[in-house]
């Protein structure tokens, strides 16, 4: 990631750029530092006002729709010039819609899956903590400790549990596009390959979360970074998980990576 990041960054920086400025990375966790002294209102009005606060693509649907637009368009562009740039050492921007048409059908039922997961992960974390404040709470009234010691621990929890499933998902792309099998030959491999090192893989996937959390934190002390710090992590997540991506599939196959064998440089 870091020795092809002036060519990535800007690449990444697009879609950034727009989710950034709509909305933040685990925006959901970083609710309950936001949101202790608010009230919340009976329901179906707490829940709902939950929701929007805790993830906001509800309220305003079309964030969703951008965000998984342009999250497959830039990350099939970003995943197709890694995998030329790994398999022949060579890196260049020509025919840039022959290397998304070469890896969107790689992404493309993986990103529905994120979304699906994503948006159930969205109800049942807002109706968990919906619920906590109903039973230990008052609607109306702002979250007690407790109820909101149990809503974080809840939330967490289940956070963790996306973040495997985001695990399972990241080696099919690049099997895909790499080896040309079938879909669910290419998932199979890609499971096989990933019982190899299954722990680090998860960790690989979870640290990023807790450094952008701890980063999403010193943002909010200084309000007016809020924004460019957001779109920072939009971009080091879309480079992180790309990159990420495609070097395992590289280490657990054993496949050789030719950028190891001459210099970056253009290519046709």
């Amino acid at each position: 990631m870091f020795k092809t990041l002036p060519y990535f960054f800007f690449v990444a920086l697009i879609p950034s750029a727009i989710l950034g400025v709509f909305g933040a990375p685990i925006s959901n966790i970083l609710y309950f530092y936001d949101n202790f002294t608010k009230p919340i209102n009976p329901m179906p009005y707490g829940f709902k006002e939950v929701l929007n606060d805790m993830f906001g693509y509800f309220q305003n649907s079309w964030i969703l729709i951008a965000k998984f637009a342009l999250s497959l368009i830039f990350v099939s562009l970003i995943m197709g010039l890694m995998e030329r740039h790994l398999r022949s050492g060579r890196f260049g921007f020509k025919h840039p819609m022959r290397r998304i048409n070469d890896s969107m059908l790689a992404l493309l039922p993986i990103s529905i899956t994120v979304v699906v997961v994503q948006v159930l992960f969205s109800l049942i974390s807002s109706g968990i903590v919906t619920l906590s404040h109903y039973m230990f709470s008052q609607f109306g009234d702002t979250p007690t400790m407790i109820s909101w010691t149990i809503s974080i621990i809840a939330v967490v929890a289940l956070q963790l549990v996306v973040v495997d499933i985001y695990s399972m998902c990241l080696l099919i792309p690049p099997t895909y596009i790499i080896t040309g099998y079938p879909y669910l030959s290419s998932a199979s491999y890609a499971t096989r390959l990933r019982h190899k090192d299954g722990f680090k893989i998860y960790f690989a996937c979870l640290w990023p979360y807790l450094v952008i959390f701890v980063i999403g934190l010193l943002s909010r002390m200084v309000s007016i970074f809020d924004i460019p710090v957001n779109i920072l992590c939009y971009v080091f997540l879309y480079l992180y998980f790309c990159s990420l991506s495609m070097t395992l599939y590289y280490d657990l196959s054993g496949t050789e990576r030719m950028d190891y064998k001459r210099k970056l440089g253009k290519g046709v």
